[in-house]
């Protein structure tokens, strides 16, 4: 493509000095190149959501589809964006969104609405210990949803600086819930988040936070602690984890399955990477409670189940076609067009056959053996209206979605992400 053609696709000169650099990137064998080339990329992106009012991430994101970036490099470009709409810098400070995530599950309807004062207090006063004392903190009141960020790079940039410009330093409400008793009844399990904003002042770099690893390590295990006994305290019918701080059943649960695939605890990382550590502990916790839920309202055991498992693609439409997740359909012995529960699994930015392999040692560890596992072979693709109507393989290679036994009239909700 002539320097002509890449010049008209975009709007203006500072996000085609982005694309170009994201292209000469990958073609740089030299350390101290590649070094200088990172550090330019991460200074014209935080400049381009400091002064352009448009979307500039989708034209680039288009283009290197167009040039024939891998899908998994797509991704993780997304995500380097995504990082940088999270800071928002203005005359004196530069402000970072944090997000703790915790995953809760219960029959009874999952956590919603302002935190107890006792988790804001906790929060605000281990947190502002372990900041400098020129840094500056926000905690938001409400737990919130993944929804709540699931937005355009430059709409979570807006956000973030509007969480800065209509509120101080401290405790305060900078993102309402909105979600209702109704909302989350419907939900059996999610991942619910805390919102927090870390300020540091301009001469000084946020992700320094990180450079203490001892300190970093104790204060994720000490509040990590506590938090999670509040919350549990709190919410007495609700199981919840963290991913801060996994604490020793989780942690052993996942030296038996997880092989090669990392799960990280941590505290002071950019939301999109936080989401994704949330989302792959999330696969377990979703399809352990699907399982649980059969036992519990239709006394269906491991024994009485099955489950198919079908490998769903991104569409075409994107520009490549490439493993987005897993689904699972779990149904009774015997039923060969029909699912009872599904659950996704995504691959997110794991090795597909590593991930492949965690979710068969998952389901060998629930119980499942290769008489009652089926891997369904057939390419499925992740159509548009997913998120309305959302599919699973039956043991006959079909997609389907769940429906409960006759004798119950509701419809079980998939175990999927927002």
């Amino acid at each position: 493509m002539s320097e002509n053609q890449t010049k008209s696709l975009f709007k203006d000169e500072l996000s085609e000095s982005i694309f170009r650099a994201i292209m000469q990137l990958a073609e740089i064998e030299d350390e101290a190149q590649t070094q200088m080339t990172e550090e330019f990329l991460q200074k014209q992106t935080r400049r381009a959501f400091e002064t352009l009012a448009y979307d500039f991430v989708t034209p680039i994101i288009m283009q290197m589809e167009k040039e024939g970036v891998e899908f998994m490099d797509i991704f993780n470009w997304s995500q380097f964006f995504d990082a940088c709409a999270s800071l928002y810098e203005d005359e004196h400070f530069c402000h970072q969104l944090i997000l703790i995530p915790f995953m809760a599950s219960s029959a009874y309807g999952l956590p919603y609405g302002r935190l107890d004062d006792d988790v804001l207090d906790l929060l605000e006063n281990e947190l502002t210990a372990a900041l400098p004392g020129e840094y500056q903190l926000r905690i938001n009141t409400d737990i919130l949803s993944a929804d709540h960020f699931a937005v355009s790079p430059m709409q979570m940039h807006n956000l973030v600086r509007y969480m800065v410009e209509t509120s101080k330093p401290g405790i305060s409400t900078m993102i309402e819930s909105e979600e209702s008793a109704e909302d989350v009844n419907n939900l059996v399990a999610d991942i619910r988040l805390i919102a927090l904003v870390v300020s540091a002042p301009n001469n000084q770099e946020i992700e320094s936070l990180d450079h203490d690893y001892e300190a970093t390590t104790q204060l994720q295990k000490r509040l990590g602690t506590k938090l999670r006994r509040l919350l549990r305290d709190r919410y007495v019918a609700t199981r919840i984890d963290l991913v801060m701080e996994h604490g020793a059943p989780l942690n052993q649960y996942l030296d038996m399955v997880a092989g090669e695939e990392v799960y990280t605890e941590a505290l002071w990382m950019a939301p999109p990477f936080i989401l994704v550590e949330a989302g792959k502990l999330f696969r377990h916790f979703a399809l352990k409670e699907a399982i649980g839920n059969l036992k519990q309202s239709f006394d269906l055991k491991i024994s009485d189940l099955q489950v198919s498992v079908g490998a769903f693609f991104e569409s075409p439409s994107v520009g490549c076609l490439a493993l987005a997740e897993y689904r699972i359909g779990i149904s009774k012995k015997g039923e060969t067009k029909s699912v009872l529960q599904g659950v996704s699994w995504p691959v997110f930015n794991t090795d597909h056959v590593e991930c492949q392999r965690v979710l068969e040692r998952t389901l060998r560890l629930l119980g499942f053996d290769e008489a009652n596992m089926k891997a369904v072979h057939d390419v499925f693709p992740i159509e548009d209206d997913d998120d309305d109507m959302m599919l699973f393989p039956t043991w006959d290679g079909e997609l389907a979605e769940p429906q409960a036994p006759e004798m119950e009239t509701t419809t079980p909700t998939p175990y999927t992400l927002n």
